[in-house]
């Protein structure tokens, strides 16, 4: 918890971080008792990157690879302090780069999980065209491969290659030290997924090829890191080259599975419409997820240009302060026309909703 004291203008009610006792995931707990609507936490927007912001109704997992979306992705994380350098590498990754555009759309064709894209289809009312393929396609925010990199770079110099500040300094051998970023980086759990490994997250045909995507994108993350880096970066990626790809892939798992979708407050546009965000934010990826009754809920609001976590019913001392993910997480994934694949709908994997890519524990375990 001593990461929030360095979040300037953050409020926050007493909590504690320590892990369960019924399985060992750390959690937030509450070291008062909290009456249903108290404050739990706010956080400056500067703090938080959004990496999309649509109506429930009105969702294209396309729509950063535009023009349009792209300009409003820059305006939205303009100056957000949590990991500086990540607006340099957001800039890169940008549809309208004026050039090197890095791709972070992936697609795969299956024969295997024909079964499962079917499925989930027509829980959207669409459906494959017949006699060909299954296509699966996974598209990555510019946000999420800005922070994914950033992190990465992060990890691999310092904690992996373990060098010192002063060498890192003198050779401007990554981004450039700074007390916020690193602490933030140092309370993920990288070293776990490192050792366990992300081949764990994904059972079924479908999950697998999503993973196929991911693994894509990764390769073309590294290609971007590759292009920009000076003498002395490029010594140590090139003897390293697994590692800093099985860290690539890693944190591209990490960052996705701790974008949240939750409530917008305040109009963004003319239209009354019910908006929704994602958003990747310190403090709110330490909340676990729990189904039935969660103890907490969470919004943006424009207005005050905060991120608001309050309590959704009354919290006894030494609670776990939890949240829904299905109310506060991703939004469903539908099906989209690709106009580059008449044969067939491609549809746009959900990896954001595999909760044990969070976790690296089975559903059961819920």
């Amino acid at each position: 918890m001593t990461l929030i004291s360095r979040l300037h203008g953050a409020r926050c009610t007493p909590l504690r971080q320590q892990r369960r006792q019924r399985d060992g995931i750390r959690g937030l707990f509450s070291t008062k008792y909290l009456r249903r609507g108290e404050l739990i936490f706010s956080l400056p927007l500067h703090y938080c990157y959004i990496t999309r912001i649509s109506t429930n109704s009105d969702y294209c997992p396309g729509w950063t690879s535009t023009t349009e979306g792209a300009r409003q992705l820059r305006r939205w994380n303009r100056g957000v302090a949590l990991l500086p350098e990540t607006w340099t590498w957001l800039q890169r990754f940008s549809y309208d780069a004026p050039s090197d555009k890095v791709l972070l759309t992936s697609t795969v064709s299956s024969e295997s999980s024909a079964s499962h894209i079917t499925s989930a289809q027509e829980k959207c009312g669409a459906c494959l065209s017949s006699g060909g393929p299954s296509i699966i396609s996974l598209t990555v925010s510019p946000v999420e491969a800005a922070l994914t990199t950033s992190i990465a770079l992060r990890y691999f110099y310092r904690r992996a290659l373990h060098l010192t500040q002063a060498t890192r300094v003198k050779k401007h051998i990554g981004p450039s030290p700074n007390e916020l970023a690193e602490r933030f980086v140092d309370n993920l759990p990288l070293d776990l997924y490192l050792q366990l490994g992300v081949e764990t997250l994904y059972g079924d045909a479908a999950s697998g090829e999503a993973h196929l995507c991911l693994e894509q994108i990764a390769q073309n993350l590294r290609d971007a890191v590759l292009t920009q880096a000076n003498n002395e970066e490029y010594r140590f990626l090139d003897e390293f080259p697994s590692l800093f790809d099985d860290l690539l892939l890693v944190c591209l798992y990490v960052v996705r599975s701790r974008v949240l979708t939750v409530p917008l407050l305040g109009r963004t546009d003319a239209r009354e419409e019910k908006m929704v965000c994602g958003v990747f934010a310190p403090l709110l990826d330490s909340l676990n997820h729990q189904p039935l009754l969660p103890s907490a809920a969470v919004v943006v609001s424009l207005q005050r240009k905060r991120l608001v976590v309050r309590a959704a019913r009354d919290v006894q001392r030494g609670e776990e302060i939890t949240l829904d993910y299905r109310v506060a997480g991703p939004l469903p994934c539908v099906p989209t026309q690709d106009s580059s694949l008449s044969s067939s709908f491609p549809y746009e994997a959900p990896m954001d909703e595999d909760w044990t890519s969070r976790y690296l524990l089975e559903d059961e375990r819920w």
